[in-house]
């Protein structure tokens, strides 16, 4: 017999022909595509579990992303979490060393899943090259800043070589001479692998697969609860940090705390280190699980960062801090 998850079950002489028409209703439900090469009935002793194909392109959302909507509910519902829209005068300390980023974070929150303006989508080559091989996912995840800055190059509204890029760079570079200068050539190299290590193939690096890769496409931003968050800046609090990024990474649990009818309901991850493993080795996971939006407006239409949300004149958009 098989079991689907839409409660389908049959014999085995018609389960093969029957589960590719249900696969196609599904693709056509969502309008992805996936690749029917890699379609695997696994055995079990005399039960059949059927896995879904891995997908060749993202799923596509009609749907607007879920932050806004749910952030005006939690306005409504708790306005006493206006007080935790502080600021944190040490994340100024961090935001200097990050600025580079700055303008690219701003547009993956208001675009989420915009592949013309959302940094945070894997390019389309990237994906098919990477595919959802465990060596090859491990590669991209070892040399992630680098498929990083490939992506800037397609997006709309992001500068790549304006003035800040300069002096960023130019920032980095005096940095680099003087670690040579004071610690030598071995404390340089210890930073340069450092960096690859703790943003790509480590436990820290599997926040980015943490906060919106899934192959439960019901739910598209995750929340990480573990103890790792205690030194990584409450990194992990992602639904949270998107419904309301006026709230400094200090104040992330307390809305949590404040508002739980709007978490307690949502899926999360509770250890990155079992997360890391779960994306190079499971097959259901590649570059392409993620959400894309369908685009319904033209870019005349589109809101702006600085106006998107308002309630009761209070702006729960993202925007750049200054200090």
């Amino acid at each position: 017999m098989f079991h689907t998850r839409q409660g389908y079950s049959f014999n085995l002489s018609a389960g093969i022909a029957q589960s590719r028409e249900i696969l196609k209703a599904d693709a056509n439900s969502v309008t992805a595509v996936f690749n029917w090469r890699a379609l695997e009935i696994i055995q079990a002793g005399s039960w059949f579990t059927l896995i879904k194909p891995m997908q060749a392109a993202f799923y596509q959302s009609e749907s607007d992303q879920p932050h806004p909507g749910r952030a005006r509910l939690i306005i409504k519902a708790h306005p006493e979490v206006r007080q935790l829209m502080v600021r944190n005068p040490w994340t100024a300390l961090i935001a200097v060393s990050i600025v580079v980023m700055q303008t690219d974070h701003l547009k993956h929150h208001s675009h989420q899943g915009d592949y013309e303006y959302d940094a945070d989508l894997a390019n389309h080559w990237e994906a098919r090259l990477v595919g959802n091989r465990w060596y090859r996912k491990a590669i991209w995840l070892m040399l992630f800043p680098f498929f990083q800055l490939t992506r800037p190059p397609r997006l709309k509204a992001i500068k790549m070589w304006d003035r800040w890029f300069f002096i960023n760079f130019a920032c980095a570079v005096l940095y680099d001479a003087a670690v040579v200068y004071f610690c030598g050539w071995p404390g340089f190299f210890y930073l340069v692998f450092a960096f690859f290590f703790s943003i790509g193939l480590h436990p820290v690096g599997a926040r980015w697969i943490q906060e919106h890769y899934t192959y439960d496409f019901d739910q598209e931003t995750f929340s990480y609860y573990g103890p790792i968050n205690r030194v990584a800046l409450n990194m992990g609090y992602h639904n949270e940090h998107h419904d309301l990024p006026s709230i400094p990474w200090n104040n992330l649990p307390k809305l949590r705390a404040m508002a739980p009818e709007f978490y307690s309901h949502l899926k999360y991850h509770s250890s990155w280190s079992r997360l890391l493993f779960q994306f190079v080795f499971d097959k259901r996971y590649s570059l392409y699980s993620r959400v894309e939006r369908i685009k319904e407006k033209t870019d005349s239409q589109r809101v702006t960062d600085t106006t998107a949300n308002h309630v009761g004149g209070l702006d729960l958009s993202a925007r750049a801090i200054s200090f």
